[in-house]
């Protein structure tokens, strides 16, 4: 059992000093929420063990619980990416006209706010070449097409 936990707290110092013992290399978690502003080796050694040892980090990703905050890649939303997938044809005729019943539903589904949608829409139009960027594109790469337009026009 000692080898174990030597062999943790080794692991976890190698991962720190490899990171460069900056403040908040333990990421978030609850490692972070137990061993808050963790800025030395051992308080960080701390909270990385707990992340790693409950192993709790990757839901608070998912879910931006426990300090985490959730990635805005929309690819991993299987719901959006099937919808996409069906309605390319509809989405690019819509985007083409800026607007639409496929374009108000891929916002709802990206969480785009209402008072946002004329503008989602108007960017999308006036992005059409960079969104559909190639002939055959992927529901996947058109999703992160998309994203990339309506973050740089702030409109989600």
């Amino acid at each position: 059992m000692k080898k174990l936990i030597v062999s943790i707290v080794s692991f976890s110092a190698v991962l720190v000093f490899a990171s460069g013992a900056s403040a908040h290399n333990q990421g978030c978690g609850l490692g972070d929420q137990v061993f808050p502003g963790a800025d030395t080796v051992l308080t960080q050694l701390f909270a990385i063990t707990t992340n790693g040892t409950f192993a709790n980090q990757t839901f608070g990703i998912t879910s931006g619980t426990s300090g985490c905050v959730p990635p805005r890649s929309f690819v991993f939303n299987d719901d959006l990416t099937k919808y996409v997938a069906s309605n390319m044809d509809n989405i690019a005729k819509d985007m083409a006209q800026g607007n639409g019943e496929s374009l108000d539903t891929l916002a709802e589904m990206m969480d785009v706010p209402s008072n946002n949608r004329l503008m989602f829409n108007t960017a999308l139009q006036s992005n059409f070449s960079s969104v559909f960027s190639h002939e055959g594109i992927e529901a996947g790469e058109l999703i992160e097409n998309i994203a990339f337009v309506a973050q740089n026009h702030h409109v989600i």
